[in-house]
């Protein structure tokens, strides 16, 4: 016999994958989470990731657009987003040249998720809503920057 509640629960809808952001600053360490559903784009979350203080925003080439130019400009940050070539207008060297400079401070925020999905298990979300989702990754966060800052008083006291 099934006992069913008196009220209605809501049903939770599965989602098709999950986005995690973060602000981090050059030693690696994170200064702001944010997560949406995979649908979304991803330049709609960069103002949530925004504290204020920052000179760049060292990003790839899905940030290009207006939106992002204007937020620069009102937070005064120098454009190191990565440049992409069209069909009739590849990159030229000197662009191609600013993406690789870019890729190498870009790396140390792609290691922290390469950090998190290989040794954490955080390839899939485990929980369902954006709340629990939300929650789970910013642990995941506060553990990375525990972890970062133990290994920063070894190395240099």
């Amino acid at each position: 016999m099934v006992v069913q509640p008196p009220f209605d629960l809501p049903k939770m809808q599965a989602v098709w994958g999950w986005q995690a952001f973060v602000n981090a600053d050059e030693d690696g360490f994170i200064r702001r989470v944010a997560i949406t559903s995979g649908n979304h784009a991803e330049v709609n979350s960069l103002a949530d990731l925004v504290v204020g203080d920052e000179t760049g925003l060292y990003a790839d080439a899905a940030y290009i657009g207006p939106r992002t130019r204007a937020l620069l400009a009102r937070h005064a940050m120098a454009d190191k987003v990565q440049r992409r070539g069209a069909r009739a207008h590849p990159l030229s060297k000197a662009d191609k040249a600013r993406n690789i400079e870019i890729g190498v401070t870009r790396g140390r925020v792609e290691a922290i998720f390469g950090h998190m999905k290989r040794l954490w298990g955080m390839a899939r979300s485990r929980f369902m809503g954006l709340v629990k989702t939300r929650i789970h990754f910013t642990l995941a966060a506060i553990g990375w920057n525990l972890q970062k800052g133990a290994r920063f008083r070894r190395l240099y006291g």
